[in-house]
C-alpha cells in the first residue's frame, strides 16, 4: 500500500501572536519526529481569531509568520497553516481568513480563503464562493492527488453566513465537492465554544439556551462532517482550536474547554480514522492509502 502520514494539531488559539508561534513550532516539531507527510492546524492558528483587532499598524504578525516558514521549511513537513493575513489583491489590500499551504521546501503553492464568513468574522473579507481546489504531489501515485481547502463555516453550509446569497449562484461547498470529487478535504476550523461568552456575543439575546442545544451542536458538527466526506468520496482531515476565543493562557487551563467540532481523520465512508478528545491539547496522525479513492468508487451511486 502507498501511503501518506496525514496530521492534525488540536492545539490553543489564542490572542497572543507570540505564544500562537510556540504552539505551531511545537506541532511541526512533532510532525517532524513523527515522518509526518502533511500537518493542518486550526483557524487562526497563528494570528488568532474573534473579535480583535488582528490587523493594526504593528508588523508582529508578518514577522511571526516569517518565522514559522523558516521553521517550517526546516521541518520538511507539508503545513496547512490556519492563520488571517492581509493579502495583496486586484481589491487592493484585503483582509483575509486562510489555509496557507507550505510544501516540503517551504514553497507556499496554494491559499485558501474562508468563502461564507461569520459575524465574528469581522474585518474579514469573505471570498467568491467556490472551493479551493489544488494538488498535492504524492510519491508513487501516478495522478493528480486532488485537495480541496474549506475553513470553519465554509464546511457548515454557510449557515449564517453574512454572504450566504453566493450559495444561490454556486451552490454550497459542498455540493461543489461532490462534483470536483476529490481525493482529500483539508478543514481548519475554530469554533464557538459552547456556554461561552464569545457565542452569545454574536447571537440575538435568547437565540441560544445552552442546556437545551449544546448535545444538538456537539453531533451536528460531526454529522456534517461524516455526510461530506461520503458525499465527496474524500478523506478529511480537520483540526479545532481545544479552547475559547479570549483565553488567557497565563491564567486558564485549555483542558476546561469542549472543542466545537472533534479534531480528527475521516475515511469516505464517515468512519473515524483517527479522533481526539473534545478536550485539551493533541496532535494526531492516520497513514492513509492514497488509492483510497479508487477502493470508495462502491459509494459513487450512493453520492
Amino acid at each position: 500500500m502507498t501511503s501518506i502520514r496525514l496530521a492534525g494539531a488540536q492545539i490553543p488559539v489564542t490572542q497572543d501572536i507570540q505564544y500562537n508561534k510556540k504552539q505551531i513550532f511545537k506541532a511541526l516539531d512533532w510532525a517532524k519526529d513523527n515522518q509526518v507527510d502533511h500537518l493542518v492546524t486550526p483557524e487562526g492558528s497563528l494570528s488568532g481569531y474573534g473579535s480583535f483587532d488582528l490587523f493594526g499598524e504593528s508588523n508582529e504578525l508578518s514577522d511571526a509568520l516569517k518565522e514559522v516558514e523558516d521553521h517550517q521549511k526546516e521541518s520538511k513537513v507539508f503545513l496547512h497553516l490556519g492563520t488571517c493575513f492581509q493579502d495583496k489583491e486586484n481589491l487592493g489590500v484585503v483582509n483575509r481568513n486562510q489555509i496557507r499551504h507550505y510544501d516540503q521546501k517551504g514553497h507556499l503553492g496554494s491559499i485558501t480563503k474562508k468563502q461564507y464568513t461569520v459575524p465574528a468574522d469581522i474585518n474579514i473579507l469573505g471570498h467568491n464562493g467556490e472551493v479551493n481546489i489544488f494538488q498535492l504531489p504524492v510519491e508513487g501515485l501516478n495522478r493528480p492527488y486532488i485537495t480541496a481547502g474549506m475553513i470553519c463555516n465554509d464546511m457548515w453550509g454557510a449557515v449564517d453566513s453574512k454572504f450566504s446569497g453566493l450559495i444561490c449562484e454556486y451552490g454550497s461547498l459542498n455540493q461543489q465537492l461532490k462534483a470536483i470529487d476529490p481525493d482529500l478535504i483539508i478543514h481548519s476550523t475554530n469554533g464557538g465554544k459552547m456556554g461561552n461568552k464569545e457565542i452569545s456575543k454574536f447571537s440575538t439575546e435568547g437565540q441560544f439556551q445552552f442546556n437545551s442545544i449544546s448535545d444538538t451542536y456537539y453531533f451536528w458538527h460531526e454529522a456534517w462532517l461524516k455526510m461530506t466526506a461520503v458525499k465527496a468520496g474524500a478523506i478529511i482531515v480537520t483540526a479545532d482550536s481545544c479552547v475559547s476565543w479570549d483565553f488567557n493562557h497565563e491564567t486558564k487551563s485549555f483542558n476546561d474547554y469542549t472543542t466545537a467540532s472533534p479534531s480528527g481523520i475521516i475515511d469516505s465512508y464517515g468512519n473515524w480514522l483517527e479522533r481526539v478528545p473534545r478536550t485539551g491539547l493533541y496532535y494526531f496522525y492516520y497513514d492513509v492509502d492514497v488509492n483510497a479513492k479508487e477502493k470508495a468508487n462502491v459509494m459513487k451511486d450512493y453520492r
